[in-house]
Order: C-alpha cells, then sequence, then structure tokens
C-alpha cells in the first residue's frame, strides 16, 4: 500500500493511474496525488519558491531532527559516502591537475628528491623553504594548489616528495635520508 496526502491506495490502482499518461495517451496532468505535486509547477505560479520556503522553515523548526536523520543515514551508508567521496577526489580533472605539476617539476620523470620514491600515489608537492614566501593562501593545498601552481606558470619554490618525506620535513624539520646522507 502507496500512502500519500492522507489517501491510501493499492500498488495496482496506482500503477493502472499512471499508465495512459506514461503511454502518452493523455496530455493531462496526471491525477494521482503524487504526479500532481511533480506537476504543480506548471500550473501554480510561483510553486518552487513556495515550496522551497516551506522546505526551509519545516528544517529551522525540525533541526535537531534532520541533523539526527542525516547523522543516521551516513552510519547505515559510511561506505557509499566514502566511496563517492574518493570517486570525488580522484576525478579526471584533479587528476590530470595534478599530472601537470608533477611532470613539470620532475621533468616527465617524477621522483621525491630526498629517497627517490616513484611511486606515483605516493608523491605530493612541497615548497622548499615552507610557505612563507609565497603569496597564496596558507589553507591552499590538493588540487587548488595545484591549480594555483598552473595559472602562476610554474613558480620556482616547489619541490616533489613523497608524503613520507614531505610530513618528516613538516613535524621535524627535515627528512630522515637527508640526515643520513649528511652523516
Amino acid at each position: 500500500m502507496l500512502a500519500c496526502y492522507h489517501q491510501t491506495y493499492n500498488k495496482t490502482t496506482f500503477i493502472r493511474s499512471l499508465l495512459p499518461w506514461y503511454l502518452g495517451m493523455s496530455l493531462q496532468i496526471p491525477q494521482s496525488p503524487q504526479l500532481r505535486f511533480y506537476h504543480r509547477h506548471k500550473i501554480e505560479p510561483n510553486f518552487i519558491t513556495k515550496h522551497r520556503e516551506g522546505c526551509s522553515s519545516w528544517y529551522h523548526k525540525n533541526r535537531e531532527r534532520a541533523l539526527q536523520y542525516r547523522r543516521e543515514h551516513y552510519r547505515l551508508h559510511a561506505d557509499e559516502y566514502k566511496q563517492r567521496s574518493r570517486e570525488r577526489y580522484y576525478s579526471k580533472e584533479r587528476g590530470r591537475l595534478r599530472t601537470i605539476v608533477l611532470n613539470h617539476y620532475g621533468q616527465n620523470n617524477p621522483r621525491c628528491r630526498c629517497c627517490g620514491e616513484s611511486t606515483w600515489e605516493f608523491l605530493t608537492i612541497d615548497h622548499v623553504n615552507g610557505r612563507d614566501g609565497f603569496s597564496h593562501e596558507k589553507r591552499l593545498s590538493g588540487h587548488k594548489m595545484y591549480r594555483w601552481i598552473i595559472k602562476n606558470n610554474f613558480p620556482t619554490g616547489f619541490q616533489i616528495l613523497c608524503m613520507n618525506c614531505n610530513s618528516a620535513k613538516g613535524f621535524f624539520g627535515s627528512c630522515p635520508h637527508e640526515r643520513s646522507k649528511n652523516a
């Protein structure tokens, strides 16, 4: 049974009510409540604006309930959310920007300047002397950083490091590979 607008429909009755419309037999707006609601924007002026305002006022009145629903939905579907996030992160555009920047600073053979690591997934861009000498924002990172580098015609002061060397440089001031080379 389908419940809509205080009316209950048998599934078969509901499908039969849609059949003429799907087959193009009727040019009128269907009479089922679901489809009438869907097509109201064609009938009523300002319907979309009124509907958005109604949804917004409902959200403000029931904010905690909506947030609780979102938390619960995320908990139940966390894997799907994470997969979508990964797909967005590794999208073609971001990958293209990263490829351009790494190939430029690596002379078409990107490697970690410190340890020689060449595994593509481990490589990242590093500020040679920290972020202080650059005009870009401190929080600029990831694909936004790559876009800024390309837009500013590949400025000097960047190098390729693997994530391990970059993290060690950030946390400890230098990489263990550099210390062992200098010793």
